[in-house]
């Protein structure tokens, strides 16, 4: 019996199952969106996102739906607009580091909800670690491989590449514009610096805390 070849999507869909994905699609608006997803049950119980059952998006065959770390909500996009998976298999830390460094250049995320997710996956020193590394190399292509290496001593390995011969789908209402870069809105100096002092504030914070638990 010939065994059936898995589409695109349907290697998406596995993947997101399986655990963290770093991928791409195609907005209706002709954009292209960056997005780290999971349909990962045990994690989605984890962090109590569990799906809305009165949600029938799930229900349709023409959307593909997802847990967004850069939302911290439920997302979904159309089929035939996925465009390539860039990472799989990625590991908390790597989903985390993608996350927030994602957030930071993209000013309609949430980088708060994204902190909190990131402490109750991977806890509130690890991305500390991770949002002052990010904080100190914005704008860097690298940012994300940078960030690993330093903090724990790997970079990525697991790269999926859109094969050359497929077709780049096309939104129905505007045509796409394949981006040059990641399409996300750089931050501004003055967004930057109030994270940067924030952060500060967190860790002069955490060392009062300790401090008098040392000494009671």
């Amino acid at each position: 019996m010939e065994q059936k070849t898995m589409t695109k999507i349907e290697v998406l869909k596995a993947a997101l199952k399986e655990g963290f994905v770093k991928f791409s699609y195609f907005k209706t608006d002709g954009t292209l969106r960056i997005a780290i997803g999971t349909k990962n049950m045990p994690f989605i119980e984890e962090i109590k996102a569990m799906p809305n059952n009165n949600d029938k998006r799930d229900a349709n065959p023409n959307l593909c739906t997802y847990y967004d770390l850069t939302k911290s909500a439920w997302r979904c996009f159309r089929k035939d607009l996925f465009y390539e998976i860039i990472y799989e298999e990625m590991s908390p830390n790597e989903a985390c580091v993608n996350a927030i460094a994602i957030a930071m250049n993209d000013t309609e995320c949430d980088i708060e909800k994204v902190m909190q997710m990131s402490f109750a996956i991977i806890g509130t020193k690890a991305t500390q670690d991770i949002v002052s590394y990010v904080c100190s190399h914005i704008g860097e292509n690298d940012v994300v491989d940078g960030c690993m290496e330093t903090i724990y001593g790997t970079t990525h390995e697991r790269v999926i590449g859109r094969k050359s011969d497929e077709p780049t789908p096309t939104a129905a209402t505007e045509p796409i514009v394949t981006p040059t870069h990641t399409p996300t809105t750089q931050m501004s100096t003055k967004k930057r610096e109030e994270l940067i002092e924030e952060l500060v504030v967190l860790r002069r914070r955490e060392s009062e805390i300790l401090s008098i638990l040392l000494l009671s």
